[in-house]
């Protein structure tokens, strides 16, 4: 699992490996929950320790799953690949420049 807070959002948004890679956020404002994004096993996925990663940055999330980096909107929306490894390395973080 892994957790990132939007401050502006007041939103905690996180990554859960059950079912291969489910993303979601708890609102504190509104007091519910939501997954925008539920894998379903159809991705491959790590089941290591730590190298799962979920960001959100500027109404995006980032997430990985093994070697693939996706996105996808704060409002579930808009879901990409944006690449995957091209050697036999998982992906196992996400850096955002400010």
């Amino acid at each position: 699992m892994d957790l990132d807070y939007s401050e502006l959002e007041n939103r905690m948004y996180m990554f859960d490996s059950r079912g291969g890679g489910r993303i979601s956020y708890w609102d504190y404002s509104n007091t519910s929950f939501t997954t925008l994004f539920d894998a379903n096993s159809f991705y491959q996925y790590s089941s290591e320790n730590m190298e799962q990663v979920v960001r959100y940055d500027d109404g995006f999330l980032y997430f990985n799953l093994a070697k693939t980096l996706f996105s996808i909107e704060n409002d579930g929306t808009n879901f990409r690949i944006i690449t995957s490894s091209v050697d036999d390395s998982d992906i196992t973080g996400i850096v955002i420049f400010y």
